[in-house]
């Protein structure tokens, strides 16, 4: 279950069938909007979903690009994302989004760490990207917004695939006879990036391991994932990206 932290902040907004474009609407406390802080948390958005459109760029969730901005609302009561792409934009892309726009205004002392580790050690770059904000205090609402064609269809905003599903976790995960998907250095470290900023875990949820301190290697003719917490819809989106027609249940799940 999502944790009331969340899901009396997020509203399910219903979408149209076929989505053209969309924006994630956080809209902060007064008393947030007056520190002045809309505008940098907007470039960080932007920033981690840099990410996102670098895995779009390699059919991501079918996309054939995506172009994504954030920008602070008027007079700093918040930030916007906008969502747009040549294809149709995916509902699951729209849970992604918001996981990751979320993400960057709650404050999780592990996140820091796991976004350190992600980044090699580096820790100004870590600085400059952790937001540090008290999600429960700063941000009033979530607003999701959509247009497109086609009639509205109901919407979750926290589970790829519209309903509340498996989580794959456990210390080396295996994929039998997939180790042709091995990404390359770039395609991957744009997934380890896009998983330590939370894209690839139900909101609300309790990882077994840091998001974004997987590593993804061959064994034989398997890819193995290490050290690896994904929701299920997740890692099969992921795999169906590396060319995995056929995604099976990995072998050495955590039960």
């Amino acid at each position: 279950m999502t944790t009331q932290k969340y899901t009396r902040k997020i509203a399910a907004t219903p979408m149209p069938a076929q989505l053209e474009r969309a924006a994630i609407v956080l809209r902060y406390g007064a008393d947030f909007a007056a520190t002045g802080r809309a505008a940098g948390l907007a470039e960080k958005v932007g920033d981690a979903m840099r990410h996102i459109e670098n895995l779009a760029a390699h059919g991501f969730l079918g996309l054939r690009g995506l172009a994504c901005h954030a920008e602070p609302l008027p007079e700093r009561a918040g930030v916007a994302l906008h969502l747009q792409s040549p294809s149709s934009l995916p509902p699951d892309l729209l849970v992604i989004s918001t996981r990751i726009a979320v993400g960057l205004h709650n404050a999780d002392p592990a996140g820091y760490a796991r976004l350190l580790d992600a980044l090699d050690g580096d820790a100004a770059q870590a600085r400059a990207l952790w937001s540090g904000v008290d999600f429960e205090t700063a941000v009033a609402g979530v607003e999701l917004h959509g247009a497109g064609n086609g009639p509205a269809q109901p919407f979750d905003p926290f589970w790829l695939g519209g309903a509340a599903g498996e989580v794959w976790q456990g210390e080396r995960l295996e994929i039998p006879g997939c180790a042709k998907a091995m990404p390359g250095s770039d395609l991957e470290d744009a997934l380890l990036l896009a998983s330590a900023f939370g894209a690839f875990w139900p909101l609300g949820q309790d990882a077994e391991h840091e998001l974004g301190d997987e590593e993804y290697f061959t064994d034989g003719d398997d890819l193995i994932l290490a050290d690896a917490s994904f929701e299920a819809a997740s890692l099969r989106a992921i795999l169906t990206c590396l060319g995995v027609s056929l995604v099976p249940e990995p072998l050495g799940l955590e039960r």
